[in-house]
């Protein structure tokens, strides 16, 4: 997901990135003017373990990276402060990403500059909170540790999210409820393992420290194969989409506009943004039971369909639910697959559901499906003027479509952030997927 370097950065980015990489600078200097004494085999010795924890770096399905050095960090600034501990991220920061990994260099520099940013408010946080460096009180200072911690975290991961969001496109708020909000127990349980990791060190010293850092690695290796094992699925979707591609053009583009649409609808409803997620992935498998080949004779029929021939089509939501359902992490969006062809007033397919029995996800993905279909040429009829098919629209709400959906769709079409949408052309395909489906 990284841009080609030609490509020029939104301006609210280009703000951004110099305004930390500016104010990282300023304290890294000022910080440095009066170091405090520590021996300096700690301080390699901590570079060369943030450097081996950094290199069990996460990368999220957003875009934005979640590292290991967490475990080691938070009991380093505990005990030492948070100039050493900036360093010790720093070294650890450009070994790793930028000899290793090899990441852009921009990438590295906004990572080291908020090192120091996040670093140095945890530590005035824990300053203020009554802490006191180096003298650890548990459980007495376990709230002002705790805050300190989450203070860190959020730092950390609000500046991983902004980097990627506000180069990349998701948007931050996107990035950071997909990678951080929405895993948040993983990464509190990280803090934890960095609080305790603190206490042994102060109560134990070096060894005290490794008991706690060791299974906290291997906690972490866990959480990496587990994000993995998401993007497997995240891969199999893409390609129930791409067998569109081959089967029919029409039916691969109107799931991607209805996707496209989904999502703004979704957004406009205020939905939260994993819901949002659920919804757009809902939509672009939403017609994945239309790829066999009696189903494409019917669809591209120019005449009436017989009776045998309508009970076909309306039996797809069913052939796109299990198929989708056999992934277990998508069976939430088979739900909203299954019900997005039901109606408010119970006459919808398969099962006639009442209005309260279908997901909103499904209700929005009709008013999407419909829109689409109305706006675009089918070989039994012309495409209909935007005006009229949002007559329609307007004339089926609280019947044939949910009312609020609706409402929203005509609410972004006055305020103009709902244009009509053209299909990706072939060779944009694999990118628009790759940028769109960025949770499992």
């Amino acid at each position: 997901m990284t841009p080609h370097p030609s490509v020029r950065r939104p301006i609210a980015f280009r703000v951004y990135f110099w305004s930390v990489l500016a104010l990282g600078a300023l304290l890294a200097g000022s910080a440095w003017a009066h170091p405090p004494q520590i021996g300096i085999a700690l301080v390699i010795g901590v570079a060369v373990a943030m450097t081996m924890l950094e290199l069990l770096v996460v990368r999220l399905p957003g875009g934005a990276d979640a590292s290991g050095a967490v475990l080691l960090a938070l009991p380093m600034l505990l005990m030492h402060g948070p100039l050493w501990t900036s360093v010790g991220r720093l070294l650890a920061i450009t070994v790793a990403h930028l000899f290793v990994y090899r990441r852009p260099l921009e990438r590295v520099a906004h990572a080291a500059a908020m090192a120091f940013l996040s670093t140095y408010a945890a530590a005035t946080v824990y300053t203020v909170m009554g802490g006191h460096v180096g003298m650890i009180a548990f459980p007495d200072a376990l709230l002002a540790m705790s805050v300190t911690g989450l203070t860190l975290f959020l730092l950390d991961s609000l500046g991983a999210a902004a980097i990627v969001g506000l180069s990349m496109g998701p948007g931050f708020r996107r990035v950071w409820e997909y990678d951080f909000a929405g895993n948040i127990l993983f990464h509190l349980a990280f803090i934890g393992f960095g609080l305790m990791a603190a206490v042994l060190w102060h109560g134990a010293g070096l060894a005290g420290l490794a008991l706690a850092v060791l299974p906290g690695g291997v906690a972490w290796y866990a959480f990496q194969q587990w994000v993995e094992s998401r993007s497997a699925f995240k891969e199999f979707g893409r390609a129930l989409v791409k067998v569109l591609e081959e089967v029919d053009v029409y039916t691969q583009h109107h799931s991607v506009r209805v996707a496209e649409y989904s999502l703004r609808l979704a957004r406009a409803i205020g939905l939260p943004e994993r819901s949002v997620a659920e919804i757009e992935h809902a939509a672009l498998l939403h017609d994945i039971g239309k790829i066999g080949p009696l189903h494409q004779y019917i669809l591209n029929k120019p005449g009436r369909l017989t009776e045998d021939e309508e009970s076909t089509i309306r039996e797809h939501p069913v052939t796109s639910a299990k198929l989708v359902s056999r992934v277990r992490s998508f069976r939430r969006i088979s739900e909203i697959v299954l019900a997005h062809h039901e109606r408010p007033d119970g006459r919808g397919y398969p099962y006639g559901l009442g209005s309260d029995e279908v997901p909103i996800g499904a209700r929005i993905i009709q008013v999407a499906d419909a829109f689409d279909a109305m706006t675009n040429d089918r070989p039994y009829r012309r495409a209909l003027a935007l005006e009229v098919a949002l007559e329609e629209l307007q004339r089926g709400a609280g019947t044939q479509f949910d009312e609020d959906v609706v409402a929203a769709l005509l609410r972004l079409h006055g305020e103009g952030r709902f244009p009509l949408l053209a299909g990706p052309k072939k060779e944009d395909l694999e990118e628009f997927l790759r940028k769109r489906w960025v949770v499992a």
